[in-house]
């Protein structure tokens, strides 16, 4: 069986054993997504991702409160630790998105837009 079926196989089980060393030296991912304002962003982001990204920036909310250790080193907290302002209006703008309270996502995504953090406004 050397056809496309086996190369399949072997790339799957490459991705979980990737997975597996990820898990076990708890190597974790956590990142911002920011693709044009942060309402483009929400209306981008499918149900699971939406969510996803409303608990990744409350866990970095807290580690930036100090409300938590976990995350409180990660390059992206750290990145974010002066931005706190940013990066409520993003959480709430997402929530507001997920609730279809689209007058409310639409001024937390502007205030997003006044709060943006320096790095982000020079991005562009």
């Amino acid at each position: 069986m050397r056809n496309g079926n086996h190369r399949s196989k072997q790339i799957v089980w490459h991705d979980i054993c990737i997975i597996e060393i990820l898990v076990k030296f708890k190597i974790l991912v956590m990142q911002i997504f920011l693709i044009g304002n942060v309402l483009e962003t929400a209306r981008c982001l499918d149900k699971r991702r939406l969510n996803k990204q409303i608990i990744e920036v409350k866990q970095i909310i807290s580690a930036i409160e100090g409300k938590t250790k976990a995350w409180r080193k990660h390059p992206v907290t750290t990145m974010y630790e002066n931005d706190l302002n940013f990066l409520r209006g993003y959480k709430n703008c997402l929530i507001a998105y997920k609730e279809k309270r689209f007058s409310d996502a639409i001024f937390f995504s502007e205030w997003c837009e006044r709060t943006k953090p320096d790095f982000l406004k020079n991005a562009a």
